[in-house]
């Protein structure tokens, strides 16, 4: 067998699984949500939540929230305000956007992640980021795969900018 073959099953085997957890998570979270008649009516009428950047919309599907949509958020908004030596994707670190980052939280399965970025985006909430660097790093950390981007320190400019924006 040559190795595009192998490689486009392989890739095959990946995508199958990966849909089949989504939707077993999907299955769950609807399973759960029905068991409460206001959280159900909740999502009808908001079905997603879009949350609108500089140059991408990222949307999240309310049955289908987890904590590593969370996580990535929060690292994109950590990024607009630190040094590094490979920045891939910003998003705005402002009051509507740490507001909807607690949000997106509230909806998440209890985990130790989901705890840590709870403080962290609380902290952000009252306009502190002197630590948003090692917020950055410890959030980094929780991402699958990171190899490249931890912090060499604060931007100051950024960070007087967000500092106006959560006002």
């Amino acid at each position: 067998m040559n190795k595009k073959l192998i490689g486009g099953i392989v890739l095959g085997v990946i995508l199958v699984t990966s849909v089949t957890f989504i939707l077993i998570r999907v299955k769950d979270k609807e399973a759960k949500l029905k068991e409460d008649t206001k959280v159900v009516e909740i999502i009808k009428q908001n079905d997603t939540i879009v949350e609108k950047t500089k140059d991408v919309d990222v949307t999240i599907n309310q049955y289908v929230v987890d904590i590593q949509q969370a996580v990535t958020m929060a690292h994109k908004m950590a990024n607009s305000l630190i040094t590094a030596d490979e920045i891939w994707d910003n998003m705005d670190m402002n009051k509507e956007n740490v507001g909807k980052l607690i949000e997106l939280l509230g909806t998440v399965d209890d985990s130790a992640n989901k705890d840590i970025i709870l403080k962290i985006a609380n902290t952000w909430k009252t306009g502190d980021f002197s630590n948003v660097d090692k917020d950055h790093d410890t959030i980094w950390d929780m991402i699958p795969d990171a190899n490249v981007g931890i912090s060499n320190g604060l931007n100051e400019s950024k960070i007087m900018e967000a500092m106006k924006n959560m006002k």
